[in-house]
């Protein structure tokens, strides 16, 4: 049952997954801003082609507050299936930093275990036996 609780989970990894959805967020404003710089700037040039002065019953804001509402819906929508979608991945590098991570603590742990060596006194009962047959062949 733990199983099945662990695979419909939507957000895996806050760190892969978070910076997915801030990055999403953040083209959607972009895109929003862009598009209201646009429409702004056509309506701009508009005026000016235009020789009668603005009289106001059309607003930029009736044609673009239809267009922001309309992808403020959606944008829950996208993010959503972002996460779903890179759940995939997210699992992937979940269970690779897990096992990772274990690996590192079994290693301090057999590290830990070790007693240390004396790197210089082993280096002398080396040489210690490494000569002794030459001695015993002169």
């Amino acid at each position: 049952m733990k199983e099945s609780i662990r695979k419909n989970r939507l957000l895996v990894d806050w760190k892969f997954q978070g910076a997915l959805c801030l990055r999403v967020s953040f083209y959607w404003l972009l895109c929003q801003t862009t598009l209201v710089a646009t429409m702004l700037g056509f309506l701009a040039l508009e005026a000016q082609a235009d020789l009668h002065p603005y009289d106001g019953s059309a607003s930029p804001w009736r044609f673009i507050m239809p267009a922001i509402v309309g992808s403020s819906v959606f944008l829950p929508l996208v993010l959503l299936d972002n996460l779903r979608m890179s759940n995939r991945i997210a699992r992937s590098f979940e269970r690779f930093r897990n096992t990772l991570n274990q690996l590192c603590e079994r290693q301090q742990s057999e590290s830990d275990a070790k007693p240390t060596i004396d790197i210089v006194g082993d280096r002398k009962d080396a040489a210690a036996t490494a000569v002794t047959p030459l001695d015993q062949m002169s």
